[in-house]
């Protein structure tokens, strides 16, 4: 096994990184000055208190959505090395047996399904199971190549508001990346197949534990924190 070590520690950090800890970035950003916020009083932008609805004009206007969505499309790209001309910092070495080959593959994949945990698993006073929408968005870019993931992404932010909540969300978009996966790949590259199993991860464990699947969103926290 061939580790290049300061790309494969960047991409390690890059989908580990928490994301409570990105808004440390916000808060130093926001230092010696308060930020104006302006209330959107059109109607129809208007959401009841308490809707689960996952909405694209609010999640698009958060900008550690955007950061989750390119560190999880970046680290993915330079674990796997999926994009073209990228080697994988974590890889089989020269003359590499299936067995090697595979026990490589099983190590990139560990290292993708742990960031997934840390990104929907979060303990601030009690335990909160959120949906990594966008960090989800990346690893699918990282995953399954950009026409498969920009197809399914598009498609599943289309029919969105016909979805009740960031579950059902999560379970529509993992069937649509599991068919544009195999419709562009087939059944040869694994990879697509894998990816819809870490966006249905989220849905799995709030099935198992009995807890509904937060959005970070700030009314949903519990005193003291924040997205």
């Amino acid at each position: 096994m061939t580790i290049d070590w300061l790309p494969f520690l960047i991409a390690v950090l890059l989908l580990w990184l928490p994301r409570q800890v990105l808004r440390l970035g916000g808060k130093v950003l926001r230092f010696g000055g308060r930020r104006r916020k302006i209330r959107d009083t059109n109607p129809a932008h208007v959401r009841e208190h308490g809707d689960p609805a996952v909405s694209l004009r609010e999640e698009i206007a958060k900008p550690r959505n955007t950061i989750d969505l390119l560190r999880a499309t970046l680290g993915s790209v330079v674990i796997l090395g999926t994009f073209e001309g990228i080697e994988p910092a974590l890889r089989a070495g020269p003359g590499a047996d299936a067995a090697e080959l595979q026990r490589v593959f099983f190590f990139q994949i560990a290292v993708l399904l742990a960031g997934v945990l840390i990104q929907t698993f979060r303990y601030e006073g009690r335990l909160t199971l959120f949906a990594p929408i966008f960090y989800l968005s990346g690893l699918t870019f990282g995953m399954c190549g950009f026409y498969p993931a920009l197809f399914a992404l598009v498609l599943v932010w289309t029919i969105n508001l016909g979805l009740p909540n960031a579950a059902a969300f999560l379970s529509v978009y993992a069937l649509l990346v599991g068919t544009f996966g195999l419709m562009f790949d087939g059944l040869a590259n694994p990879l697509p197949l894998i990816a819809t199993g870490l966006l249905i991860l989220p849905v799995f464990f709030s099935l198992l534990l009995r807890r509904r699947l937060a959005q970070f969103s700030k009314r949903l926290k519990v005193p003291g924190s924040a997205a």
